[in-house]
């Protein structure tokens, strides 16, 4: 318990979206706001999933060569949590459109649009999203990422990013 509690006195509290790792914002909380932006009527609901990290170091203005994370960090590691929050907040912090947010339980992203327009406000966010991505070096892991409709019947078009449909 000394590393984490070393790690939040140097480091950023965790995103604000980030269910998971802090007391009172476990699976229960995260489960609770999904349900309430998926019961407010008309919703699409994608649940992303990122392929392997790679990372780079950058030193005295040099960036070393990727290294590909194979394994990632032990599951319940206690840094884990602090490496996806540096993360997570780059990845995290840009705006989306109206009526849309992030719902984040650990390393799972959930993108939740509603309202009457949510089909083409969850592809907008998917091309944002697809962007950010590709900035900070990450891919989406489109077999394991889907998309639900709630509310409303599945739209005729599908959500695509990276040039591939999601289911």
């Amino acid at each position: 318990m000394i590393l984490p509690q070393r790690l939040q006195r140097v480091t950023s509290p965790l995103h604000p979206t980030i269910y998971a790792y802090t007391k009172g914002t476990g699976t229960v909380e995260y489960l609770t706001s999904l349900l309430n932006s998926a019961g407010q009527g008309k919703c699409t609901t994608v649940f992303l999933d990122l392929e392997k990290a790679r990372a780079l170091m950058r030193f005295q203005g040099h960036n070393s060569l990727p290294h590909y994370h194979e394994y990632g960090t032990s599951q319940g590691s206690a840094i884990s949590p602090y490496l996806f929050n540096t993360l997570a907040k780059a990845f995290l912090e840009f705006p989306l459109p109206r009526s849309c947010e992030h719902i984040t339980y650990a390393d799972d992203i959930t993108l939740v649009c509603t309202g009457r327009y949510h089909h083409t406000h969850s592809q907008r966010s998917l091309n944002l999203i697809d962007r950010r991505c590709h900035e900070l070096g990450l891919k989406l892991n489109l077999n394991k990422s889907k998309a639900m409709a709630f509310g409303s019947p599945v739209p005729d078009t599908p959500l695509i990013t990276a040039g591939t449909a999601v289911e």
